[in-house]
């Protein structure tokens, strides 16, 4: 799922500082989510508004236009003053992994009219504003949903800041429809009933329950029972080293939150206070280079099957058919103010959950209007909804971000009479026949829902918040893979409708791989689909051509998205996996039989391959084609170290994907593809705006003796940039 901020502003910014920097320029003056008082009255506020300045807005995600308006002037509402008409609303359809649907629209309102921009702004704006003989003015467009002008794709420009009652800002929500958000099938899920059955996917941090009265223990059971507190690893003497606990017990129920992040294991407990109200609990448990070690750690500690102890450690489950012996996850956290020690995270009575789950004590909470009072109309009676908005304290702010809010649409012009009867009645400020028709008639101006099919009542997000949420899912659909596909590039050329197909098949596996080894690290992803670009043809397969026909390695020629190749490498991987040698060996490859023996690498050394498995399910099964290419990723060492992870975290550099390239190919193959892909992959991934048309780059040469200095060091040395190339920026889109 790929998603951003309307307003992109800076980029060069970690995901809390970005979703600060968004909260920054949003404008509580005029209305606040989810409700607006307007004293005495508090009414339904379904979005927020943004001072978005200069900057246009943009598209959040690939959609549909559902409907649109570009105004030639400004209205006037008599003593409120001037604002504009101009909207977008747009249906998006993603996924957040293999069975979850995310089915989501979002608004952006009082768009800037015609008359308030430049040619220049103009020409930016979605085709369907700028031909098919559109006049603006107040008419609302209701494209047909195949209609090619209905297409919008994540920071396409839809417009600029308009006018709101003489104030400079637009409105932005975000809402879905209660099918979407809680029917069968809905991406919603109530964490204070799910805490043993989590959703099915998984994304972001990982979330832990743990009732009271649990024992901590001081080291972690599995560690070498010599000092120092340590895991030993594969490898001479080496060894990852652990904090020392506390043995007791926590006298509270506890909930625990695990981010990682560039090499880093973050928990942070929480607690319920005294207000009922979810409180850190002292300061985070940090473990560094965690998550860069998690390959050698699972291996370690889950040596039947360590793909199945890579998902222990990092989702605190298993997420695929692995299967380990060890159903164990012996993790350090705080259980009070000055107490950490170690407990078992896989036991039964622990809840697992992930940021799919929305996890309550985080402030994820589905508010509605209940029998107190009426849930039809614009105003918002619920005592527990009204209290929640009278914190505005960061922590009520917080938690309010955090809601879900189902109520009427503001932008509904049906039932007016009805809907707003308080504020009608005598002494109220509508009370006044011409005040009244005044209202009537703005709200009929800036009204649309009605044609849209839509029901009244939506279930509403703070806009915000839920980017930030969803901007920590990985998960690619077939659409999102597609565009990552050059259309034009050295590879060659590839049309939509190829790279859809291809996506189609891959857009799965891939994102099980990004999911379960990388992250949602935008960095990490543009790395490893610049090197499977090459690696596979742009998708086009996951066996090398030629199936190492005169190779040495021949019959073990490179399978899956990262080619493993060699016999050596193979084994290694069954080891990963757990897989069971065949009783009655058999293989896909005439070359390999019972008594065949093959080249481990290079040097010629050989091996008897039978009894292990048929490499060829590595090229053929979608599960292992994603297992051995993050097996590949997190276990190729360099420079005293290992996993590519720790290069990528490091940037999107030339002298960073030439070093991966080194890492990858060892050679020159395919140097110049890569780095043209890791450009082009930046320009579809990131939250840059757009670049179109052709540009030059320079990058570093990367074979010695020209450029030994940016294969023989970690991290990369700066290096003279001293070749040069040209990336396509053309849209690969139908």
């Amino acid at each position: 799922m790929l998603i951003s901020y309307p307003i992109l502003g800076n980029q060069a910014q970690d995901e809390e500082a970005r979703l600060q920097a968004a909260l920054a320029i949003e404008n509580a003056s005029l209305g606040r989510f989810p409700v607006s008082t307007v004293a005495p009255f508090n009414l339904w506020h379904g979005g927020i508004h943004i001072d978005g300045g200069a900057e246009p807005i943009r598209a959040i995600a690939d959609g549909t236009i559902v409907a649109c308006r570009l105004a030639q002037q400004r209205e006037n509402y008599p003593g409120q003053g001037e604002y504009d008409t101009g909207f977008v609303l747009i249906r998006h359809d993603t996924k957040a992994g293999d069975k979850t649907s995310v089915i989501f629209y979002s608004l952006y309102m009082h768009l800037a009219c015609r008359n308030d921009l430049s040619n220049e702004q103009f020409g930016s704006l979605p085709g369907i504003f700028r031909t098919g003989g559109f006049v603006p003015g107040p008419q609302t467009i209701f494209p047909p949903a195949d209609s090619p002008q209905a297409k919008i794709w994540r920071r396409d420009i839809l417009g600029f800041t308009g006018h709101a009652y003489d104030c400079r800002l637009f409105h932005f929500e975000i809402f879905t429809t209660p099918d979407a958000f809680s029917g069968q099938g809905g991406f919603w899920r109530d964490s204070t009933r799910v805490n043993y059955e989590p959703s099915p996917d998984f994304f972001g941090d990982t979330h832990f329950v743990i009732p009271s009265q649990q024992h901590f223990a001081s080291r972690h059971p599995r560690a070498a029972r010599d000092a120092p507190h340590r895991i030993v690893l594969a490898g001479n003497n080496q060894s990852f080293l652990l904090t020392e606990g506390n043995t007791g017990q926590n006298t509270e129920e506890l909930y625990v939150s695990v981010r990682m992040q560039r090499g880093q294991r973050i928990a942070t407990t929480y607690r319920k206070d005294q207000q009922d109200r979810y409180v850190q609990f002292g300061l985070p448990v940090v473990q560094e280079g965690y998550e860069h070690e998690i390959f050698r750690l699972s291996s370690a500690l889950y040596p039947d099957c360590p793909s199945a102890g890579f998902e222990w450690l990092r989702f605190g489950r298993v997420l695929s058919a692995d299967v380990t012996q060890r159903r164990e996850n012996w993790q350090l956290v705080r259980y009070g103010e000055t107490a950490i020690g170690y407990i078992d995270l896989a036991a039964a009575n622990i809840g697992k959950l992930s940021d799919a789950d929305f996890p309550y004590w985080h402030g994820w909470k589905h508010v509605a209007e209940g029998s107190l009072g009426c849930p039809s109309d614009a105003f918002v009676d619920e005592p527990s909804i009204l209290t929640l908005t009278q914190d505005q304290s960061v922590e009520g702010r917080t938690r309010l971000r955090h809601l879900a809010a189902t109520h009427p649409t503001e932008w509904d012009s049906e039932d007016l009479a009805t809907r707003f009867s308080r504020i009608r009645a005598a002494g109220q400020p509508l009370a006044d026949s011409e005040a009244w028709q005044q209202f009537e008639a703005h709200v009929k101006k800036l009204a649309f829902w009605r044609q849209t099919g839509l029901p009244r009542s939506v279930v509403h997000f703070h806009p915000l918040q839920f980017i930030y949420h969803y901007r920590k899912c990985a998960w690619l659909s077939p659409h999102e893979l597609a565009q990552c596909i050059p259309r034009q590039s050295l590879s060659g050329s590839v049309q939509w409708q190829t790279a859809l197909s291809r996506a189609t098949q891959h857009a799965g596996p891939v994102s099980r791989f990004l999911r379960k080894y990388l992250g949602p690290s935008t960095e990490r992803i543009v790395h490893t689909l610049a090197q499977i670009h090459i690696e596979t043809g742009l998708l086009r397969s996951t066996s090398e051509d030629g199936h190492g026909a005169g190779k040495l390695y021949g019959p073990f020629h490179g399978r899956g998205y990262h080619q493993l190749t060699w016999a050596g490498n193979y084994p290694k991987y069954g080891e990963f996996k757990g897989l069971a040698d065949q009783t009655q060996p058999s293989y896909s490859d005439p070359r390999i039989n019972v008594n065949s023996n093959h080249s481990i690498d290079a040097n010629g050394v050989l091996l008897r391959w039978a009894p292990r498995y048929d490499p060829e399910i590595v090229a053929q099964s979608a599960q292992h084609r994603a297992d051995s290419s993050g097996f590949y990723w997190v276990t190729k060492t360099f420079r005293g170290t290992r996993n590519i992870n720790r290069v990528c975290d490091l940037g999107v550099t030339p002298s960073e994907v030439g070093f991966i390239s080194w890492l990858i190919n060892g050679g020159g193959t395919g140097y110049a593809n890569r780095q043209q892909f890791a450009k082009y992959l930046w320009n579809v991934l990131s939250c840059d705006p757009n670049l179109s048309g052709s540009a030059q780059f320079s990058y570093p040469p990367l074979s010695p003796p020209a450029n030994p200095e940016l294969c023989l060091t970690f991290p990369p040395a700066q290096v003279p940039y001293t070749t040069h190339a040209e990336v396509d920026y053309v849209r690969q889109v139908p």
